[in-house]
């Protein structure tokens, strides 16, 4: 066998929006094409990607590289038209909700599994396989139950799993359907984790936080010394907006450029940015709050940003003050300057893992006001202004900044040296290579 590595995950690849596996193996993808020879024994494989082309794209390199950039656009319509019907489901009878959520289990995992018996040949050879949700491990897994060629393969390969959700999978499963933790496909996917975690030789995790949170979750006991569990703490990483120390001229540059691109008031001082899925747990009711808050004070000086789409995203435009502007869904050329252009990003998570965005502002030399949900006190650590989960705290960590400029330009310097040294994709993917090596050895 040949030093092969495969990533998998169930989601489709490229992802352009949000974070999850999806998006940190579209970056990954992206950041193996800089350096393909250093990289060339590293696959990346999508279940989505493979069911939608019939598994054909697998057949020579080219068709899949053609195939990859020809479909970013559908995969980001099928994601849209998967959310429109979890949406919706609020409105259908709790035990319709339960049937159609066992269905939905278990034909996710058979149709995975369908796909890499037809795609088997892409796994000759691989020595490690990568899932990085519980969904592709699963697939694979019954995939070895149907298939005597793959059976092989499962039983010679190292089983390496990441999980990137917020919370315990089948929890968000249950958020995303509707249903109570103690539902019976909660139950069952509560099972299915516990089973992928325990059979796998090695576990990454993107923080700490997460780490703790999982095993809590779960109830698992990965530390007693006969578990014999490989974990190891990976942080999510990107590729950085910026390169040079002296970024405020650049910055200053961008403003200027952004303001009168999106027709913002003359008189903007500060731009404050945010991003994310537009739903509750990201918390932009409060963010709207705070704006609504600082607006009678202080006008239109500090503008407020939002990126991204979802549920409340016309809701909240409706309720936005005229010191805020929620633009929706925009394309990456225009992200880049409007993370490059702005001030200061504010997460207001109620709950979040590991929030790329951050990591996003950080590389663009903002200054961070985040919530102390999820991982974003291991991001920031002393990098930025962490608060509680209120409309007050939040308003108090913003002003803090906005009234002193010096600060502003201390938090701005510290988030950038902070992810040059511990967020870059670089970083990430040297610390993914020491562990594959492990494995080879």
């Amino acid at each position: 066998m040949g030093k092969k590595v495969i990533l998998m995950t169930y989601e489709p690849i490229p992802k352009a929006k949000y974070g999850g596996p999806g998006r940190i193996l579209t970056l990954i993808k992206q950041y193996k094409a800089t350096n393909p020879r250093r990289y060339a024994h590293i696959k990346i494989l999508s279940i989505l990607n493979l069911f939608l082309s019939r598994g054909t794209f697998l057949d020579k390199e080219k068709n899949r590289e053609k195939w990859f950039v020809k479909n970013s656009r559908l995969n980001v319509k099928i994601i849209s038209k998967f959310r429109i019907i979890f949406n919706n489901l609020g409105k259908t009878p709790y035990f319709l909700r339960e049937i159609l959520s066992l269905i939905y289990l278990y034909a996710l995992i058979l149709i995975g599994s369908y796909c890499i018996i037809k795609a088997k040949s892409i796994f000759k050879n691989a020595r490690v396989l990568h899932f990085h949700d519980v969904f592709s491990f699963w697939s694979f897994y019954t995939a070895s139950l149907l298939s005597r060629d793959t059976r092989k393969i499962y039983k010679k390969v190292t089983k390496i799993l990441t999980l990137h959700s917020p919370g315990a999978t089948f929890k968000e499963y249950g958020i995303a359907m509707r249903l109570r933790d103690s539902s019976l496909s909660c139950i069952i996917l509560k099972q299915l984790e516990r089973k992928a975690i325990v059979n796998s030789h090695a576990l990454i995790f993107p923080s700490i936080y997460y780490t703790k949170h999982i095993i809590n979750d779960l109830h698992l006991n990965l530390f007693k010394k006969d578990a014999k569990k490989k974990i190891y703490i990976v942080y999510n990483g990107i590729e950085g907006l910026l390169n040079l120390e002296n970024f405020r001229p650049i910055k200053m540059t961008y403003k200027r450029e952004v303001i009168n691109k999106l027709r913002l008031p003359c008189d903007v001082k500060y731009l404050i940015l945010s991003a994310g899925r537009i739903i509750r747990l990201k918390g932009f009711d409060l963010l709207l709050k705070v704006a609504e808050q600082l607006y009678p004070r202080y006008g239109t000086r500090f503008f407020f940003l939002v990126i991204g789409d979802g549920p409340l995203l016309d809701e909240l435009r409706k309720k936005s003050p005229p010191n805020m502007l929620f633009l929706g869904f925009v394309s990456e050329k225009l992200k880049r300057q409007l993370f490059l252009a702005c001030d200061i990003f504010v997460s207001p998570s109620r709950r979040s893992t590991f929030d790329l965005a951050i990591l996003e502002a950080m590389s663009a030399g903002c200054a961070i006001v985040a919530t102390d949900s999820g991982g974003n006190v291991e991001a920031i650590s002393d990098a930025g202004i962490i608060v509680k989960t209120t409309v007050q705290d939040i308003l108090r960590g913003l002003e803090k900044i906005l009234r002193n400029e010096s600060l502003l330009h201390y938090y701005q310097s510290a988030a950038y040296i902070r992810f040059k040294n511990n967020f870059s994709i670089e970083t990430m993917m040297s610390k993914l290579l020491r562990i594959y090596n492990e494995f080879f050895n």
